[in-house]
């Protein structure tokens, strides 16, 4: 039997357009293998460079993701971060930073791990976003400063 607590939480994932292709059973899943976490602002949560150990739905709050001292992109609530270093293998690719206070569904590796291996659209989406990240990251590699 869930929680109201996970139950409750689950209808928040399912508004946030990164696990749009997720049924409510997936949605219920990832909510029981994660726990919601409390981030204060100015708090570096993920740190480049490191060996992964976490994924992280932002629920509320903002972040900054930080590549080599530039920064990369904003987060919003929905956002997942900490993908890409369980995907690819690697260590992480950026460090992030809380700008305001951050609630965020925390859900450690080897719980992700076996969600992502039994629930096939929970892995296409988080493949998805991942895919995004990627794309993101090549881009703002390759781009150029422009000189005035």
């Amino acid at each position: 039997m869930m929680s109201r607590e996970h139950r409750e939480l689950a209808q928040v994932l399912g508004r946030f357009p990164a696990f749009a292709g997720c049924g409510a059973d997936d949605l219920a899943a990832l909510a029981r293998a994660g726990r919601v976490t409390s981030v204060p602002a100015q708090w570096t949560f993920v740190h480049e460079g490191t060996p992964a150990d976490a994924c992280y739905v932002l629920l509320e709050g903002r972040a900054v993701v930080c590549a080599s001292g530039v920064e990369r992109a904003v987060l919003e609530p929905g956002a997942v971060t900490g993908e890409m270093a369980l995907l690819s293998r690697s260590l992480r690719s950026a460090s992030v930073v809380s700008s305001t206070p951050v609630r965020a569904l925390r859900v450690d590796y080897p719980q992700l791990a076996a969600l992502l291996a039994s629930r096939p659209r929970l892995h296409d989406s988080l493949r998805a976003v991942y895919g995004a990240h990627r794309g993101s990251a090549a881009a703002a590699s390759d781009a150029s400063p422009t000189t005035a």
